[in-house]
Parts: C-alpha cells; structure tokens; sequence
C-alpha cells in the first residue's frame, strides 16, 4: 500500500513539475525568472528522489525478497542540494517520468497560456502563491474558495432536477459571477394588458428571499441592462399580476420590490441560481377537489403550454408560493403537471441572507378555462363575457387519463375505455354503467340504497357507487369515463363529471331551499359548447323530506350561535336569497341538510334525458368547429336564363352558382350571402346557387358579383371569393 501512495504521488509530483516549468516558461521569461525557475526545479527533483526511493525499496522487495532503507536528505533552502542516491531503480523512474512529461507538456502549455483563475501573474508572484491557485483563484475566491468548492451556487436538492443535457456551467456559478450578473440588473416583459387578473409578465434575474418573520420577498434590481416592457406605472393597483385563476382575488396577488443593484450588498449574501424557466403560482383551496380542478389544474396546464409549447411538462419548473400543506392527497395531481419536482418556497431556508435567483420566470395565470365566480364581490354564477371551449376540458382529461396510466399501467390496463392513444373521448356503449356520487360526512342522500336498486332494476345496467373516501382519483376517473349518467347531491365531486363520455348525462341533486338557478358551476361546465354533456337538476321541495343540523359548527350548517330570532328567520325561508362568499348562515344550514330523495322524480328525469347509446357505425359526433371559419366559395359563374316559376310565365332572370368552401362540410355553413355591388343589396341562400330577377339588373350595364359563406352559427363569416363581373353581353 506505502509502494503504491508512493507512485501516486510521484506522477503528482511530475505533473507539478510541467505545470510550473510551462506556466513560468510562458508568463516568466527573464534571466532572473529562469534562474528561480532552476532552483525550483532542484527542489522538486529531490521530492522526486524520495518518490524514487520508495520505488528502489518495493522493487528490491519485490524481486529480491527483502527491503532495504535508506535515508535520504532534504534541501533545506533553495540553493542548497545533495545527491539522491537510489538504486537502479532510478533509472526506471526516470524513463517513467520522461514518457509522462512530454504528453503533459504538449497538453498543458496551450492551456497555460491563458491568466491563472485567479489573475495573477505567475508562480511566485501572485499566480500559485499569491492571487492565482493558492490565493484568491482555485484556492481562495475562485473554486476552492467562494466559487465551486466554497461558496458558491448551491443546488437545491430534493426539489427539482436539472435537465441532463444543460450544461453543469449553467448551473453553478462562482458568487462572483452571480453578483456580476445581478448587477447588471433584472429585467420584465409583460402583456399589453391593463387587467391584473390577465396580465401576464415574465421575469429575468429576479430573486426570492424570505424574511425572519417569514415574509415574502421578491427582489428586482435596476441596473444598466434593465428592460421595462410593459409595466403598469401604478402596479400597486391593485398588483403587477396574479399567481391564481381566481378574480380579484388579493390573496393571490404578486408584486416585487425595487433595488438599485449598485447599492444592494451582494457580497452580504448567499446566491443561487435556477436557471430553468421557472411559473410561479398559487394554489386556492388545494383540499377541495371542484377547485384543484377548476381553479389550479386546469389554469396551470393551459399556462404551461402557452407559455413553453407542447413540451412544457419537459421544460419548465413549477414553483409555489402558498403555505397551504404539501402533505394533501391532491397534491399527487399538481405534480402530474411537470416532469420537475415542485419547488415549494415554503420549503426554503428562511435566511434574509440567502437569495434564490431565477434566470427566467413567469407569472400570472390563464384565465381561459374558468368558468365560475364564487361571489366574492357579487353573488356567485357563471362568470360574464366568458367563453369556454368544452373541448379545452376533454384535451385535459386526455392529458390527466394519460399521465395516469403511466403511472399505473396495470391499473389502467383493466378498463381499456380509458385510453389516451384515442383520439376521441370513449363512447357509451349499451351496459355502460351509471354512477351515484356517495357522500360519507355529510349532504347524506338518506335513501340512497333504495335508489341504487331502482336503477338497477329499471335500467338494467350496473349501477357503481363513487365515494372520495374510499376511490382514489384515478379509479374514480377510470369508472366515470365508461358511465352513461352520474348522479349526485350539489357539491365538489360533480365537478368530476368532466370525465363523463359524450353524451352522458350529469343529473344534480338540490336539497330543500336551495335554488338551482343561483347555484350553476356544475350546470355551466356541462352545458359548454364542445363538452357534449347532458345536465339536468332535481331540487327536494318537500321541508318534510330534509334533516337539517342546527347543533353543528357553523362552517357545517349550524346556527345555535346565532341569536333565536335570526335561527327563527333562516328557518322560515324557503329559499336562500341571493348572497356573497362564503360563510352566509342561510345558505351554509340549507346546503348542508340531509334529504329524501323523491326515486320517480330521478327516474322520470333519467328516462327523459338519458341519450341512447349511439348506434354502431355512427358514433356520437364530439367534434365542433365552433370558432372556425368558412373558406371563400369556388369557381362563381354568372349567366342570363329563361326561369318558370311555379305555373308563371317563363322570366329572365340572372344566375350566379359557385362550388361550396373546400371546408363547408367541417365548419357547417349555414347560408351563402350574394352581393350585388352596384344594387347595394344582399341576397341570401342556402344553396350554392341563386336566380336574381333580371328586372332588378336590367337597367345596369353590367354588375359585380360578390359570394361568400356563413358558418351555421350565424357569427363566423368567411371570406368574399373574389368578385365576378355580370353582363348580358358576356352572359
């Protein structure tokens, strides 16, 4: 073992050598650099001697059996020297060190000629010695002190993971490299928007630190390379952006604080750099299933993919910046979202020292796929001048189904229905069940065995009770993606009716007092275009049939803390009045009442609305074209011609014919519009042709023609064909 720490640290020695002997050569080539440059190379001869000597002793004892010692002295200055005195051993050694040094020398002088990391001078001076290796460079400032090795970008492990393919220098900077760049500034490019709930802005070199009293902080430095794009001169009315698809909610509201980055002290604090695009969000109310779905998952997943494309679940770094528990169940299905561990800053050191720095983030969330208001302002409903695509939903529940069986293959593979190869949704076949949501803890259906049974036996088709307690989400997902109706008291686990196929239909249930009309998140999500779900309501209106809790707490419907004549007051209504969130005592001691469900009101509803399986060969159509456009119409013609109308004599009239769009078929035109430029008249057809009288046309020595298409909703035009000229001399 002493034999083979000994080789070791003779090839060390020799590199030491060549690196000093080329680094001195290229940097030092005075007379009186040359002659230091000798005696140190005396002395390191002698280091080598030693080296060589362990090398006589493990030889001889190798071949000779036995081991011999001897002494050997050391210089003690520079000038001063005594001979090495080794075996022949020597001479193998120095054959060893001649073949090592030369491939070193030719590898390491084109690298030396380059300022040590440091920026010192040379070996003596300030290169290994002072600045450079042993000073402020590998071994002070630079890697083994403030840099790599010292201080410098830590990793943040356990929270996300780098990409393999970037480069490690994009990680880990020196501390001296990273103030650089903070210095330089920070800069924001934002939307063109004056709303703060659709602003949408993305950040440059902007850092979070939290407080010791746990505030949070984001920092922004101006600096000479800061660009402001955008930036509400008042963003404090109320906030730059928000981190949620909530409106106006000021909870979820994101500003920053300005520095000046030549007055800010770096050198106080700890930096580290996340260099991957980071989206800082907010979760709302991660313990609720209705809004996990509508107002986190839904929102993050379409902002991912405006924001980093298709591959967005590859690319980008979820950072989340609530205090809401990172131990949920639900919390399994943010993290489906990205291939990325979940940066929680919750997690981070609370250290006003220690800055975390993002290269490239982005805040504000997309507002495009939600669809209710929870009435923090007004009362609750559909939220205005909002148009949802259903389809925006299915292309999501495709997304969630496929990251799923990923997950759970063997799982998956049992129910074949759920498949995210397909393009189109699953279709309702003619067992297809039907699903009863099931509550355990409250808003209790009191007969629901007796309606589980009469489903059974009056549709002949399995009838599959879901309860969150007791279904994960994935099977929950996997029963309701083959159901041709689910049935449920008004709650969060209707919103899981977005898994429901084509056609399904959602039957909501309404305990006594309860208005359907001012209560609609669930009606709105299945009546969006594109979504192609049935939805009807049944609402108890028999007080007899309702179990009301007055003794609860008040978040669960109690009203025993309230003074008797308000209790009086909200027992006497027989409807909720209109009302904001969240904690009205009318509404919270209705909803959560038990009830009666009346069993021939749910079948008769069910009987009226339930679709029939499509028939083979024709399956449900889920595609709409709702946005898109007709194509200009084809190949227009203009000819005079005799028409008989009817038992009338034989009329001149003017025909102008074309070919329908090359689309029509996929958009459903609904009519073509004929413009008679000189008339300044519109004629309207819904066939591919149309016969003017020619009395309207004959004073006109000829007329331009104008043909385009209307989409069968009314509101999506085409494009005019270019225009012909009409004249009966042509004709």
């Amino acid at each position: 073992m002493k034999s083979s720490s000994a080789t070791f640290s003779g090839l060390q020695i020799m590199v030491s050598v060549a690196q000093t002997t080329a680094t001195a050569v290229v940097r030092r080539r005075g007379r009186t650099r040359l002659r230091w440059l000798w005696v140190q190379a005396q002395v390191q001869w002698h280091k080598a001697c030693t080296c060589c000597d362990a090398w006589c002793r493990w030889c001889r004892w190798w071949w000779l059996g036995h081991q011999r010692t001897r002494h050997l002295s050391y210089p003690h200055g520079y000038g001063e020297q005594e001979e090495c005195r080794c075996s022949v051993t020597r001479c193998l050694a120095l054959v060893l060190a001649v073949v090592v040094l030369l491939p070193v020398l030719l590898f390491a002088v084109p690298h030396l000629v380059l300022p040590t990391p440091g920026g010192g001078d040379g070996i003596g001076g300030d290169g290994i010695g002072g600045d450079g290796i042993g000073g402020d460079g590998i071994g002070g400032d630079g890697i083994g002190g403030d840099g790599i090795g010292g201080e410098g970008m830590t990793h943040i492990k356990g929270q996300y993971q780098p990409q393999e393919d970037q480069p490690q220098a994009d990680l880990y900077h020196s501390q001296a490299f990273l103030r650089n760049t903070l210095q330089a500034g920070s800069s924001i490019f934002c939307s063109n928007t004056s709303d703060v709930n659709h602003r949408r802005c993305h950040l440059q070199n902007v850092c979070y630190r939290t407080t010791s009293d746990g505030e949070q902080q984001f920092l922004f430095f101006h600096g000479p390379d800061t660009i402001l794009e955008n930036v509400p001169q008042d963003r404090y009315s109320p906030a730059l952006a928000s981190l949620s698809s909530v409106m106006d909610h000021n909870v979820q509201f994101f500003n920053y604080i300005d520095f000046q980055a030549r007055n800010f002290e770096f050198e106080h604090h700890h930096i580290s750099m996340i260099t991957e695009p980071a989206l800082l969000f907010r979760r709302f109310k991660p313990d609720n299933i209705m809004h996990v779905l509508h107002d986190d998952l839904l929102p993050l997943f379409f902002t991912l993919r405006s924001e980093f494309g298709a591959a967005a679940e590859n690319r980008a770094l979820l950072v989340c910046a609530d205090e809401f528990s990172t131990s949920l169940s639900t919390q399994r299905l943010y993290e489906l979202l990205t291939q990325r561990d979940i940066l929680y800053l919750q997690h981070l050191q609370q250290d006003p020292a220690q800055l975390t720095c993002f290269s490239s983030l982005r805040v504000g969330i997309s507002k495009r796929t939600t669809w209710y208001d929870y009435g923090f302002e007004h009362p609750q409903g559909p939220l205005p001048s909002k148009d949802v695509d259903g389809r925006d939903l299915r292309v999501f529940a495709r997304f969630l189904i496929s990251k799923l069986e990923q997950l759970a293959p063997a799982a998956a593979s049992s129910s074949s229905q759920v498949s995210s190869s397909s393009v189109s949704p699953p279709a309702i076949r003619p067992q297809s069940p039907i699903a009863v949501f099931s509550r355990t803890r409250n808003r209790f259906i009191l007969n629901e065995a007796k309606l589980i049974r009469t489903l059974r036996a009056a549709f002949h088709v399995p009838v599959v009770v879901v309860r969150m307690e007791t279904h994960t989400f994935e099977e929950q997902v996997a029963i309701l993606s083959t159901c041709r109706a689910a049935i449920g008291m008004h709650g969060s686990m209707m919103i899981m009716g977005m898994f429901l196929p084509p056609g399904a239909l959602l039957l909501e249930l309404f305990p006594f007092a309860v208005p359907p009309e001012h209560y609609t998140p669930y009606r709105t999500m299945a009546q969006l275009p594109g979504l192609d779900l049935v939805y009807v309501h049944w609402v108890n209106t028999i007080e007899a049939n309702s179990v009301a809790h007055p003794d609860r707490p008040a978040h669960l419907g109690g009203i025993a803390h309230l003074p008797p004549s308000q209790q009086e007051e909200i027992r006497e209504t027989m409807s909720i009045p209109q009302h904001t969130c969240c904690m009205n005592p009318f509404w919270l001691y209705r909803i959560y009442q038990d009830t009666f469900v009346d069993i021939y009101d749910v079948m008769q509803l069910l009987q009226d609305h339930m679709l029939p399986p499509p028939s083979a060969g024709r399956p449900l159509d889920t595609v709409r074209l709702l946005d898109a456009h007709p194509h200009q119409p084809r190949d227009i013609a203009c000819s005079f011609e005799m028409l008989r109308v009817e038992h009338n004599e034989p009329t001149e009239a003017l025909v102008v014919a074309w070919t329908p769009p090359i689309n029509a078929d996929d958009v459903r035109v609904s009519h073509y519009e004929v413009w008679v430029q000189e008339l300044l008249r519109v004629f309207q057809t819904s066939d591919p042709f149309i016969a003017i009288d020619a009395a309207a046309v004959l004073s006109l020595p000829a007329q331009t023609i104008w043909v385009r298409a209307v989409s069968v909703h009314g509101t999506h035009n085409g494009p005019f064909a270019p225009p012909i000229t009409c004249s009966r001399s042509e004709a």
